[in-house]
């Protein structure tokens, strides 16, 4: 077995809002891959291309395999992404946003989606004087998921970011906004704001999470994506017109709301089916994870707040913090790549 990788460690994405807030929770948001695998290797390089049975390196070198599994993400985001970043210098970028969070007074975050909610409760939770405003576009706050979220958790949701003080303006739009650096999504200076409304506000810093993805290459020939640049994948999450190669993740394009746990479950069954494979034995389908007429989302507001729903079933900020918000899965993340987890307050 062989994992290839650009970085040398896992991008620990639950972190990510928290590591922008809160000094020593950069540590969080990179796990090493060194104790990975106990029968395999990682191999450190960009991949260039995939077909079957064969992958292709930047540097032109190639390995064969019998069976290929794709979890290449869907590119860069807005919001903070280390991208080609070593961990030292991702660290240390961590670091001069949590610098420039400590120093505004005054925070605009463009977009209420999932890291805009969060960031904003990361930052009340460790900074509960500064001001922070949120810009949306849409009349309800986490209006993306695919179902959509029910209506008592995006009312319940709203009413806890009201309740820390956060200033929430819906169906508004900010005009003017410089475009971010893809990957990073701060945009630093006090400037004026003009919103579509016609009021103004004043920021000494905006952070644009309003999830705009810079696509990557793609690394699977054009007729196996689909018209939004996702891979194509059937109901065991085979690539199409690839016999041996799975995509897994936000790379590929199952109808649910891209999110680390039904990615976690799509591993899982590729794995699975591989091995079935081998031995003959027939494979399991995928069953999305939000095939419900409700989304399935666990939200921190913070450490010890948010809110949780799974379909039409509401779980309490108190539960949501027990499974999710106050270490928003480090120990786990870092135990299951066989590593101590950094020491964290």
């Amino acid at each position: 077995m062989t994992l290839i990788s650009q970085l040398q460690s896992l991008e620990h994405k639950f972190s990510f809002a928290r590591g922008v807030v809160h000094p020593g929770w950069e540590e969080a948001t990179r796990a090493p891959l060194s104790n990975l695998l106990k029968k395999g290797k990682v191999l450190h390089g960009k991949v260039k291309s995939v077909a079957n049975n064969v992958v292709t390196l930047q540097d032109g070198s190639t390995l064969e395999a019998e069976y290929i599994i794709l979890a290449h993400g869907a590119g860069k985001s807005y919001f903070l992404h280390g991208g080609d970043e070593d961990d030292t210098v991702f660290k240390q970028t961590l670091r001069s946003k949590q610098k420039a969070i400590n120093e505004a007074q005054t925070i605009l975050i463009v977009g209420a989606g999932p890291i805009g909610v969060e960031l904003a409760g990361e930052i009340k939770s460790f900074h509960p004087n500064k001001r922070v405003v949120i810009v949306h576009n849409n009349a309800k706050i986490i209006s993306n998921a695919v179902p959509p979220m029910i209506d008592k958790f995006v009312t319940s949701l709203t009413d806890q970011i009201r309740g820390m003080n956060i200033e929430l303006k819906v169906n508004t739009v900010v005009s003017g906004l410089p475009t971010p650096r893809s990957g990073d999504g701060f945009v630093h200076g006090r400037r004026e704001y003009t919103l579509s409304d016609g009021s103004t506000i004043t920021a000494d810093l905006a952070i644009v999470t309003t999830g705009g993805v810079q696509p990557r290459e793609s690394i699977v020939p054009l007729s196996s994506l689909d018209d939004q640049g996702k891979v194509k994948v059937d109901s065991v999450l085979r690539v199409e017109g690839m016999q041996d190669v799975f995509c897994v993740g936000d790379a590929n394009n199952v109808p649910e709301t891209k999110m680390g746990y039904f990615a976690m479950k799509q591993a899982e069954l590729a794995a699975s089916n591989i091995i079935k494979l081998n031995k003959g034995s027939s494979v399991n389908q995928y069953i999305p994870g939000d095939n419900g007429t409700y989304g399935t989302m666990m939200v921190p507001l913070g450490p010890s707040a948010g809110l949780a729903a799974i379909g039409s079933t509401i779980l309490s900020a108190k539960m949501t913090s027990l499974i999710k918000s106050k270490g928003l899965f480090t120990k786990k993340t870092f135990g299951n790549l066989n590593v101590r987890p950094p020491s964290l307050k």
